[in-house]
């Protein structure tokens, strides 16, 4: 009976509870997240039987198990992944739209603002002049600027929009992550206390739910129902909950995208697994909102760039060159975090155009109190301590900044929303081009051209030099080159520039270890070619440099070593250093390198170069030595100005586009290394060691010529005749010239022929005029580059010829001659630069007589002097004088002008490493030497890797040629008397000379008149004059024969036939000789620390100075006071004024070559005065009062009224027969003499002059002069050397950057002068044409290139040019520079008669002819013109973005419609989620949302079923009422 109650109690409890899950359903049916719940019924058996029984077959009843949610996970994950998706495309759509309509907003949009400024341009290209509607288009222009702002303010904010609701998702999924771990964590204890979860796992769901929305994730459940999400939909993604551990989301943009990242422990992961949800919607929208800000930003550089560069093209109504009409750049200001002070930093943006491309860096530098301004695009660093001037901007700093502080500036990329449109004003817009094209007048053919100014698409700038070179002169920082070919490229804008090729020197490296290092011991080498070849034995042990140090200390690093060796700490076995044998060392830990200034280490033997440690023997690694390469410059289209001479082959090999030329680049050689005339203008200069090679000719073929002539112009001797040039490369040229050619168009022929083998032909005429015999009027017809005679008339002074010059210089424009006088006013010289013949023509008869010669370029004499002028016959009154033609290479060749073959030979003051340039006359000579002291020095790289010892040389000789000419006197001591009929007769050398029938009655001039006339042609070269003693003198104008060789003058009696001796022939006696002596002096950079041209110049001018006789002077009286501050003593030395002044109590020295003077008051109170060595022996001299004011005066106060001066010989050595000393003392001609024992002899022996030897050590001493210069005159005869003095008639001194010698006499100076260097080629160009350039490197050798150069300037404006057609068949054009002429570029036309270059396009119409001429120049009158603006206007509809992109309106257009396209396809997409979502949410309802239908149902059935079991327990109960009744 008790299992039929349990059976009927279990039923009611059971089916109560199913009821009340139905109800619980039913109730719910409309909850958000509820799942439907249903009740597990489970049968409750009876208990089990024991020993004596058997358990109940029937059961105890029924229990409700378990209240189960409906729950399927596929169906739970595909609703959530469908809900993530939709949101994805919904979130996206939605700021599509957004974006859409922000691009569209009206008919204002940007692209009708376009169109409608492209309409007001189009207004004022129709009216160019007017200025209504440019104030319009002005207008326009603002308010394009203004869209294109607006434009970009809006989709910021779009931009911005989209972060901040990224930043919300992001907040809520952080927040609904941490509570459903919360959740979580219920989950778990409610599951500890036995009562179910199911409202939990309705929460849970539905916080996944709502996570799914916002990203992809996948769910694990454990089995007791807590969720663990990962991110991605792949179940690999990272875990953002783990239970109730959460991992926190966030997201950034800098980089310009949005980045998902997750954060924990201080770290941040990004991730790429959100792919779906309102993240990824944003995460998209936020791309595609920045891809359109790019392209509009894009379209607003566009806009920029199209119209600037267009617009500078041309000129406005002021005539200015068009200026930039859009501004989109500028810079942004950006502090550092690390900046630790409040600072106020303002920007002002000054020049758009100077802006630097590349970040600049601010930093404030404590210890120099100062902010330092760096980058790539700044040359040097700027500093300021508040205010910065940079490129195009100034910063200005107020504050307290601290040490560290930094800054950084940047170009700002918004484009769009800084444009601005720059132009005020409505003349500034530039309609007009500013190119004009005339045709020359001259043109044979009617043809026109037409040129539009065009973007220059020339070729990309290939190595520019900033790249391959360090902007340095140093050899241990050039760039070597494996090959030949492009070593870099020059910008156009680049001002100057200077390359080196430098040589490598032989080299010993030496590895040495740890063990090598501390124990080396010595160091030992032999070299061969050397001035010292050794062997060197060095030792080097640490103890040898330190003698001092502890037992333990030891060599640390090869550093130390090089260091000691270099400085001659350590010294060789015969007391040299490192430095005295030309080498020196570098080094880098324990690798050591040692170079050699000349010569090679010896490579075997026992004195190979080695170091000795006590680890052994380390042999080192030898290089041998290798000569530089040649530099070669070009312009890209092939002009080669700057190199040496290149071969067809090499020229095929080099003019490549991969070498950076031009497709269409022409060899031209014409501009190759020109002394003159250089290319467009710049300064270029080449120095080559040794120079380049030449040969000297005429257009004779042998050399220049001076003929003369009686009443007829002798011919020019020019015959026809072929030069032939062969170069040592292999080239070789044959030109033919007519006869009658000059010098001139010799070297024009030559030149037409050499313009691609890079030799060249000068041709130069100087004809010198001397040696006037006496006053008078010249008056004679010149011709030379004119046609038609000139007449020339002046008067003439043998000792100022100004007025000749004068006349010969009013007709230069005509004739091409110039002339310049000689410093003594004596000379004249007359150049014709082109080097055209100069002809003399009728001589006035009774002109002065004078001599004249061809002389060359550094003034000497090549060829004999005629003598002109004169009465009579027989005299020259015509001459012809043709000049020299010069052939020079960088290469030795050789030259056959059918008279003899010549070989060309180095010319050391031709484009070598010293200049030496002096007047026309070469009575003046100036001597540069080319001095780097970053070259020629000992210099080792950075790291000691590398290193350079110092090997340049320096040296200058002064020969010295005796120019006073023999001598010849005949003694007349009876002026005859004349009759006329008498002739007169000498013999000179054999030769005899008789003069024609006397006419008038004369003395001794008459004579020499008459005999100058017999020799007029010249039988004798010389000129006969009278003597101040009543003399015949005959002065050879070249050296001339030996004493003695005169004869007598005869007087000839025709009448009678008698002949009398009018004199004794005494020459020998007044023979004056031909003497030679010469200074030399010589220096090696190594003696300088470092080298400098100032310590160079110095140091020469006073070896030679040491040659010559020293100069000084002391007063005769001690002045009883010192002069009074202020006081100033004038004096003259060597042709300078200096002067003495007292300042504080010293003298002073002023005036002429700092510290060649010096003074001082001995402790007698005398002053002494040192000039040191004067070559002409000329003595220090007190001016008088006529050259300075009060000098005299002053001379007594200083103590020098009466005075001593003093010339003293260098050190000489006694000996036997010394050569006699000749000086003109007063006039009087002294001859002194040297015993062996010291005693001089004077002869005569004069009062007055006092000669006096004075010992230094044995038999050496000096010979000492001295005398009173107030009452006393006293001069050497010069040149010559003896007894110590050597003089010569030569003044040397200090002349800005060289050293000036001038002759005293008026007569050539003679320079030799040659330099060296590790540097055997340089290039220096000033003034860069504005164009690239491009730098090879040839030949073998070391390929090893450096140099310094400026950093390049924008160019800003085009050329004038001038198209020239050169050939009408193969239509070739060649394109002048306006300016210079010199050809830059050689294009051939299309069919089409089109062709551009640098900006240009050229279109010629018509059939033009060889030598038309078109001149391209600058636009001076722009009001009608409206050609840049049509170019400007073509941007409406031309492709500006590429092809087929059509307008920048267009280009607007393609953006919009871009989103409008997106737009729709996301609606598409939009709407396939939907669906998709839609359904899911179906499946996953049907399976786990309440129905009605099925809840009625089982709540009839579980009714039903509650009523039964209550039956059975009504049952139950009347079974048991039955048995207790019958109980």
């Amino acid at each position: 009976m008790t299992s039929l109650f349990d059976v009927g109690k279990s039923g009611i409890q059971a089916y109560r509870q199913s009821l009340a899950v139905t109800g619980q359903n039913i109730a719910n049916m409309n909850t958000e997240g509820y799942s439907r719940r249903e009740a597990t019924l489970q049968e409750v058996t009876a208990s089990q039987g024991g020993i004596t029984s058997l358990s109940s077959q029937a059961g105890l009843g029924v229990r409700v198990a378990d209240i189960r949610r409906s729950f399927d996970a596929f169906l739970f994950d595909r609703a959530r992944m469908t809900a993530g998706s939709f949101e994805q495309a919904e979130k996206y759509l939605e700021q599509l739209e957004q974006l859409e309509n922000i691009l569209l907003p009206s008919n204002a949009d940007l692209g009708s603002q376009i169109g409608r400024f492209f309409g007001a341009l189009g207004d004022v290209a129709s009216s160019p002049g007017d200025l209504a509607p440019r104030v319009v288009a002005v207008e326009e222009g603002d308010a394009l600027a203004s869209s294109f702002n607006s434009l970009s303010n809006l989709l910021d904010k779009q931009q911005a929009g989209s972060v901040s609701l990224a930043q919300d998702a992001v907040t809520a999924v952080n927040l609904l992550t941490g509570e459903l771990g919360n959740v979580n964590s219920r989950i778990l204890s409610s599951g500890q206390s036995g009562q179910s979860p199911n409202s939990l796992l309705d929460l849970r769901d539905r916080l996944i739910d709502d996570i799914a929305k916002f990203t992809d994730i996948t769910v694990n459940y454990s089995d007791r129902g807590v969720a663990s999400i990962s991110l991605g939909s792949s179940g690999v993604g990272p875990v953002i909950l783990d239970q109730n551990n959460s991992v926190t989301l966030g997201f950034s943009n800098e980089t310009g995208v949005v980045q998902y990242f997750l954060k924990s422990g201080g770290n941040s992961a990004p991730t790429s697994q959100i792919k779906s949800g309102v993240l990824a919607g944003l995460a998209d929208a936020y791309a595609m909102v920045r891809e359109v800000i790019k392209e509009v930003n894009h379209l607003a550089n566009l806009v920029s760039t199209e119209f600037n560069t267009q617009h500078k093209m041309g000129v406005d109504l002021d005539g200015n060159s068009g200026r930039q009409m859009f501004s989109t750049n500028g810079l942004l200001l950006e502090k550092s975090p690390a900046s630790t002070s409040s600072l106020v930093v303002e920007l002002q943006v000054t020049d758009l155009d100077l802006l630097p491309e590349n970040q600049l860096d601010l930093t404030y530098n404590s210890v120099e109190k100062s902010w330092v301004l760096t980058g790539l695009d700044i040359k040097e660093p700027l500093t300021g301590k508040d205010k910065i001037v940079g490129p195009g901007f100034v910063l200005e700093i107020s504050g307290t900044p601290n040490d560290g502080d930094y800054y950084t500036l940047k170009r700002n990329e918004d484009a769009a929303s800084t444009i601005q449109f720059l132009l005020k004003r409505p003349q500034e817009i530039a309609a007009a081009s500013a190119k004009m094209v005339f045709a020359n007048n001259e043109n044979l053919s009617e043809s026109e051209l037409k040129v539009q100014l065009i973007k220059d698409d020339s070729a990309l700038i290939q190595k520019p030099i900033s790249d391959t070179l360090l902007n340095s002169q140093s050899p241990v920082e050039a760039t070597e080159f494996l090959r030949n070919g492009l070593v870099a490229t020059i910008p156009a804008g680049t001002e100057n520039i200077e390359l080196s090729s430098f040589a490598k020197q032989s080299s010993a490296k030496f590895l040495l270890s740890t063990d090598d290092l501390a124990s080396a011991s010595q160091l030992k080498f032999e070299l061969e070619g050397a001035s010292n070849n050794g062997p060197h034995i060095f030792d080097i042990s640490y103890h040898t440099a330190f003698p001092m140090a502890a037992v333990d200390k030891f060599w640390s690093s090869g550093s130390e070593i090089a260091k000691a060796l270099n400085n001659g700490v350590l010294r060789s076995n015969n007391n040299l250093s490192l430095a005295d044998i030309g080498m020196f060392m570098a080094a880098s830990s324990g690798a050591i390198s040692m170079v050699s200034s000349s010569g090679e280490f010896k490579t075997s033997g026992d004195n190979r170069a080695q170091i000795v440690s006590g680890a052994g023997v380390v042999a080192g690694i030898l290089t041998e030595a290798v000569d530089a390469s040649d530099i070669q410059v070009f312009t890209r289209e092939g002009r080669h100005i700057a190199g040496s001479s290149l071969n067809t082959s090499d020229i095929n090999s080099l003019l490549t586009i991969q070498n950076g030329f031009s497709a269409s680049a022409t060899y031209v050689g014409d501009y190759l290394n020109r002394p003159e005339d250089m290319y467009r203008g710049s300064d270029i200069s080449i120095s080559e060691m040794g120079g380049h090679h030449t040969v000297d000719t005429g257009s004779n073929g042998t050399g220049a010529s001076a003929l003369g002539g009686f009443g007829v112009v002798p011919s020019n001797a020019t015959v026809d005749r072929d030069f032939t040039v062969k170069l040592s490369n292999g080239e070789e040229r044959t030109v033919t010239i007519s006869a009658g050619s000059h010098a001139s168009d010799v070297a024009a022929e030559l030149n037409k022929s050499f313009n691609d083998i890079g030799a060249r032909a000068d041709a130069e005429l100087t004809v010198e005029l001397f040696s006037f015999q006496q006053s008078g009027q010249l008056k004679f017809e010149l011709t030379s580059m004119n046609d038609e005679p000139v007449t020339l008339q002046a008067s003439v002074n043998p000792n100022n010829l100004s007025a000749l010059a004068d006349a010969f210089n009013r007709e230069t424009i005509n004739t091409g001659v110039k002339a310049t006088l000689s410093l003594s006013g004596e000379r004249i010289f007359l150049s014709n630069s082109s080097g055209n013949d100069i002809v003399f023509k009728n001589l006035n008869e009774g002109a002065p007589l004078f001599s004249s010669r061809v002389i060359n370029k550094d003034g000497q004499k090549i060829t004999e002097p005629i003598v002109l002028g004169g009465a009579g016959e027989g005299i020259i009154n015509a001459a012809r004088f043709s000049g020299v033609v010069t052939v020079s290479s960088s290469d030795s060749f050789e030259l056959d002008a059918g008279t003899q073959v010549l070989n060309s030979t180095r010319d050391p003051h031709l484009n070598s490493l010293v200049e030496v340039s002096g007047t026309s006359g070469g009575e003046s000579k100036l001597i540069r030497f080319n001095v780097n002291s970053n070259t020629d020095r000992h210099v080792e790289s950075f790291d000691g890797s590398q290193a350079s010892a110092a090997s340049a040389t320096y040296s200058m000789t002064l020969p010295v040629v005796a120019e006073v000419y023999q001598i010849e006197r005949i003694s007349a001591p009876t002026i005859p008397t004349i009759s006329a009929g008498d002739k007169f007769k000498v013999t000179i050398n054999g030769t005899e000379i008789e003069t024609a029938a006397a006419v008038n009655e004369t003395g001794l001039s008459g004579i020499v008149e008459m005999l100058n006339g017999a020799n007029a042609a010249p039988l004798v070269n010389g000129v006969f004059a009278v003597s101040d003693t009543d003399d015949i003198t005959f002065t050879y104008n070249t050296a001339g024969p030996v004493a003695g060789t005169i004869s007598k003058l005869f007087f000839l009696d025709d009448s009678a036939g008698l002949g009398y001796d009018l004199g004794t022939g005494v020459g020998a006696q007044d023979v004056s000789g031909v003497s030679s002596i010469s200074y030399s002096a010589s220096a090696k950079s190594s003696d300088f620390k470092p080298i400098n041209l100032d310590a160079l110049n110095a140091e020469l001018i006073s070896s030679i100075r040491a040659q010559a006789p020293m100069v000084s002077l002391s007063g005769a009286q001690a002045p009883s006071q010192l002069p009074a501050e202020g006081d100033s003593l004038a004096l003259s030395l060597a042709g300078d004024l200096y002067r003495l002044t007292m300042t504080d109590g010293e003298i002073v020295v002023s005036g002429g070559e700092v510290g060649r003077v010096n003074a001082y008051f001995d402790s007698s109170g005398y002053l002494q005065i040192f000039g040191g060595g004067v070559l002409s022996g000329e003595p220090i001299k007190i001016v008088d009062n006529s050259v300075v004011g009060n000098n005299e005066q002053m001379a007594e106060r200083f103590g020098v009224s009466e005075r001593v001066s003093r010339i003293t010989s260098q050190q000489v050595t006694l000996s036997a027969s010394m050569p006699e000393l000749s000086l003109d003392f007063d006039g009087l001609q002294i001859a002194v003499d040297l015993a062996l024992d010291g005693t001089i002899t004077k002869s005569p022996n004069i009062n007055g002059l006092s000669i006096s030897w004075q010992p230094v050590s044995g038999s050496n001493g000096r010979v000492v002069i001295e005398f009173d210069d107030t009452s006393n005159t006293l001069k050497f005869d010069s040149p010559q050397e003896s007894l110590g003095f050597k003089v010569a008639n030569l003044q040397t001194k200090i002349a800005g950057d060289g050293i000036q010698v001038n002759s005293t006499s008026g007569s050539y100076v003679g320079v030799e002068a040659d330099a060296s260097s590790i540097a055997t080629q340089k290039i220096k160009i000033l003034g860069l044409p504005p164009e690239d350039l491009i730098v090879l490197v040839t030949g073998s050798g070391a390929r090893a290139v450096g140099g310094t150069y400026d950093q390049p300037v924008p160019q800003m404006l085009q050329e004038s040019l001038v198209l020239e057609m050169t050939n009408q068949n193969s239509q070739t054009v060649e394109i002048l520079d306006l300016v210079s002429g010199h050809s830059i570029a050689t294009r051939q036309l299309d069919v089409n008669g089109l062709t551009s270059f640098s900006g240009y396009e050229f279109e010629l119409r018509g059939s033009a002819v060889n030598g038309d001429r078109f001149n391209i120049q600058a636009n001076t009158n722009p009001s009608g013109d409206n050609r840049n603006l049509n170019k400007m206007l073509t941007f409406q509809v031309s492709d500006t973005n590429g092809t087929g992109s059509g307008g920048f309106q267009k280009v607007f257009n393609n953006i919009v419609a871009s989103v409008g396209a997106a737009v729709n396809s996301n609606k598409i997409s939009y709407e396939a989620a939907e669906a998709n979502r839609d359904a899911a949410l179906e499946s996953k309802s049907e399976f786990s949302g309440v129905n009605l239908d099925t809840e009625a149902a089982a709540l009839l059935e579980y009714q039903q079923a509650y009523q039964a079991s209550a039956r059975v327990l009504s049952t139950a109960r009347e079974l048991f009422q039955t048995l207790i009744d019958v109980v």
